[in-house]
This record gives structure tokens, C-alpha cells and sequence, in this order.
């Protein structure tokens, strides 16, 4: 299965770093609708807004963590060890993503899993 037959796919984002994210956030899973894909990175869009300490964050972009790692691995039913930035806007598409996006955003390290 290619990047662009996961588009559309439903994923678990379980974050494993840092450990204050849950007692921030007051879980460590969440879900979201893989919106866009290439080979080393994705655009989550998270089916319910995730609140974390007074910020709500709507997408999460998520790259590779580790070389020779791509994003058609998520088909094969494991997990995928992501770099994971949280941000606040609804943005439409990988390329609207800016620099300031990821100040304002809060990054974590995560696993992510295609649900079936």
C-alpha cells in the first residue's frame, strides 16, 4: 500500500515523550484522519479538538523519526516511532504548514497506528 492509499485512513497517535504531555493533556492516545502523506511525513487531522494545559491543538503534522523510516510502514499494521508537532490551526494541506505554525505548536515523540 502506497502514502496516497493511506489518505483518508483513521490512526491512534500514542505519545511516549515527554512525560509531562499526559498530565498535561490528561491522556497519551488520541485519534485522527491521515490527511496527507509522502514518504517521511503526514498531516493528522484529530477527530477532537486535544486540549493541553490552556491551548487546543485540531492537526498534527508528524515526520520520521528515524532514517530509512517511511510512512507507508503504518500499512504493514505496526507502529511508526513520529516526531510529532501539535498545532492549533486547521490547516488543509502539508505545504500550508509555516515555521511559525511549529513555534506555537507542542512537540512530542509518538507512535502512530493505522486503526482497522
Amino acid at each position: 500500500m502506497s502514502e496516497a492509499d493511506l489518505a483518508g485512513k483513521r490512526v491512534v497517535i500514542t505519545v511516549a515523550s515527554p512525560q509531562e504531555f499526559v498530565r498535561e493533556c490528561g491522556k497519551a492516545k488520541f485519534t485522527g484522519i491521515l490527511a496527507e502523506l509522502d514518504k517521511s511525513r503526514c498531516f493528522v487531522r484529530l477527530e477532537t479538538p486535544l486540549k493541553v494545559g490552556e491551548r487546543e491543538f485540531l492537526t498534527a503534522h508528524c515526520q520520521t523519526r528515524h532514517e530509512g523510516t517511511s510512512m507507508s510502514e503504518l500499512a504493514s499494521g505496526g507502529g511508526v516511532a513520529l516526531n510529532v508537532t501539535l498545532i492549533q490551526k486547521p490547516e488543509k494541506s502539508l505545504a500550508d504548514f509555516r515555521r511559525s505554525d511549529f513555534r506555537d505548536g507542542y512537540a512530542v515523540v509518538a507512535v502512530v497506528v493505522l486503526m482497522e
